[in-house]
């Protein structure tokens, strides 16, 4: 998809799409009012029952390093997403408040096993190293 997100029902006919995946996006937008329409705009083009997954840095866990990607314009949270599903008519299905690090951007290898060890040892890993909230909602 290459365009402006707000336009996306004008490209997607209406009750086509079974999901939608929104990974660190919603924190460069202009503000909150635009995740509200964002949602609001997805909602047509949903199938029923259809389902908007987002990964997204978590402010409360990320802290002040929120702020050290200029572009970063929006702070979020778990509970701010799940108001935001509230007021625009979704249901919560999933959230995991802490589910993967904040960035791949560390002193930690990137190994496959490391990987591995990390998915497998979830919650505990993702309690400790977990900065970014994973939230699955349903149209209703």
């Amino acid at each position: 998809f290459n365009g402006d997100v707000f336009n996306v029902k004008s490209m997607i006919p209406e009750n086509s799409i079974d999901v939608i995946f929104i990974s660190n996006f919603l924190e460069h937008l202009d503000n909150k009012a635009q995740v509200i329409e964002l949602l609001n705009v997805l909602r047509p083009i949903l199938k029923e029952n259809g389902r908007i997954m987002i990964l997204q840095p978590n402010i409360r866990y990320v802290g002040g390093a929120y702020w050290d990607f200029i572009d970063h314009k929006v702070p979020l949270t778990e509970k701010s997403l799940e108001e935001a599903a509230a007021g625009t008519d979704y249901e919560v299905v999933t959230t995991i408040k802490k589910f993967l690090p904040y960035t791949t951007k560390s002193k930690i290898p990137k190994v496959s096993w490391l990987i591995r060890a990390y998915l497998m040892f979830m919650p505990m890993s993702s309690e400790v190293m977990g900065k970014q909230s994973f939230m699955i909602m349903r149209k209703k």
